[in-house]
């Protein structure tokens, strides 16, 4: 699906971290997805990197990922709402 290439692409963007074009299909909602991101990519990423270039914003940005519903979040991949502020 084109929201899902494109939900990947965004988060890929926010996050700096290449992410599987599964994505959408292997996390299909907003809760498993933030958990995700958070917990294996983020954290994960946090993990091997040195402790001085660790960023917390990227973080900050999936857990305010996590609160929007589904159907804010589609509304945002499609252009109805500014994914500005999350």
């Amino acid at each position: 699906s084109l929201l899902a290439l494109e939900l990947r692409e965004r988060l890929q963007c926010a996050t700096g971290v290449a992410l599987p074009s599964t994505l959408a299909f292997d996390y299909p909602t907003i809760e498993t997805l933030a958990v995700h991101l958070v917990e294996d990519v983020i954290e994960g990423a946090d993990r091997m990197a040195p402790a001085g270039a660790r960023s917390s914003e990227a973080a900050d940005l999936l857990l305010r990922i996590e609160d929007l519903s589904d159907e804010q979040v589609e509304a945002m991949l499609t252009g109805k709402l500014p994914a500005e502020g999350i």
